[in-house]
């Protein structure tokens, strides 16, 4: 039976409650749906936002992730385009979990009070090292995701889906907030971060990205979202994101997230430059991976999308709560605006970092 995408005919139980941690009877009504034989123990896995609950399950029949969507990508048209997506990634061998399907009507999720649920065969790997070569494997990884993707066109893309970090009104709405609000030490960052966004934004544009051809991005590239063996990606694990885009953003994203530089410390401390040896792995990776290598216009906006991505990163949860995670939201747009001027400061010499011969 070919597997139904999103929750048509029904697997659904029970009237919508309030998002916070499945019970022990939730998670039980849930797995009923699934044939994964005899469960022999379940535990959360702390990974990812909390938001979204996790859990392995060891059973019968083998290891699996249980995951709940969260809310606000939970829309079942959303939830069945991110399916169709991975289905033909299974299809070209690309190494992403694989959609446990319902017992009875092979759905690819469960509603159950209200919540949307999907069981994912378990990837066993570990957690980026920071090492080059990882990085130079995630580049190489993300120009195979482009590759295999260049001509899907299997499901129309729902409006749910929604845009990515480049030229976002909220993110301008939010930082003017901050600007004008009562809160000196936000205040200050969040003028030269406005003021970066736009100028980055209008570069972006000027050079043409509107223009540039459209495909499945994934939209959230970073090292939480890879599983290693030694120094290979053996697993690309959250496909929540994907969506139409230009491959730009997805490279933006990838080479600020695998080439960042951060300590232990307080965000005050963290240095402001990139780890330039990374930096030039991830994008030697891609190139040489890619059947269509980075053109010289992609290189020359990606200091401004990785600065974009980097704002819009940060300031919603700021201007929401005051705080990222449990930073002090101040210190941390500071360590922001830092690196952002950094980034552009050296924009030149990074576009031509990889007309260099990469390091071994």
């Amino acid at each position: 039976m070919a597997m139904t995408l999103g929750n048509r005919p029904s697997d659904e139980s029970g009237a919508r409650t309030d998002a916070g941690v499945p019970t022990q009877d939730d998670l039980a009504i849930v797995l009923s749906h699934y044939d994964l034989g005899v469960i022999q123990k379940m535990q959360a896995l702390r990974r990812g936002t909390d938001v979204s609950p996790k859990f392995v399950i060891r059973a019968e029949k083998g290891d699996y992730l249980l995951k709940r969507r969260r809310e606000g990508k939970d829309d079942l048209a959303r939830v069945a385009y991110s399916h169709a997506v991975q289905l033909e990634l299974l299809k070209q061998s690309f190494p992403t979990a694989e959609i446990v399907g319902t017992r009875r009507h092979n759905n690819s999720v469960v509603i159950h009070a209200g919540m949307v649920y999907e069981v994912l065969r378990w990837i066993p790997g570990q957690r980026y090292a920071g090492t080059v070569e990882q990085t130079r494997a995630a580049g190489r990884m993300l120009g195979r995701f482009h590759d295999a993707l260049v001509a899907f066109r299997t499901m129309e893309p729902p409006p749910s889906l929604g845009g990515s970090y480049h030229g976002v009104a909220r993110v301008e709405t939010e930082l003017e907030g901050l600007v004008s609000g009562r809160k000196r030490e936000l205040a200050d960052a969040a003028a030269a971060l406005l003021e970066l966004y736009r100028e980055c934004a209008a570069g972006v544009e000027s050079a043409g990205l509107g223009e540039w051809p459209v495909q499945v991005v994934h939209g959230d590239w970073h090292p939480g979202n890879l599983l290693f063996q030694g120094d290979e990606v053996v697993g690309v694990i959250d496909l929540d994101t994907v969506r139409p885009g230009t491959r730009a953003l997805d490279l933006a994203t990838g080479v600020l997230q695998f080439s960042i530089t951060r300590n232990e410390g307080n965000p005050l401390t963290w240095p402001d430059h990139v780890d330039e040896e990374r930096y030039l792995a991830f994008l030697d990776g891609y190139d040489g991976e890619s059947e269509r290598r980075i053109s010289h216009a992609e290189l020359g906006v990606l200091a401004w999308l990785m600065i974009e991505a980097m704002i819009a990163e940060s300031v919603v949860p700021v201007a929401t709560t005051g705080r990222f995670a449990a930073v002090e939201g101040g210190e941390f747009l500071d360590m922001v605006r830092r690196k952002a001027e950094w980034i552009r400061e050296h924009a030149s010499r990074l576009e031509g970092m990889l007309d260099q011969p990469p390091s071994s």
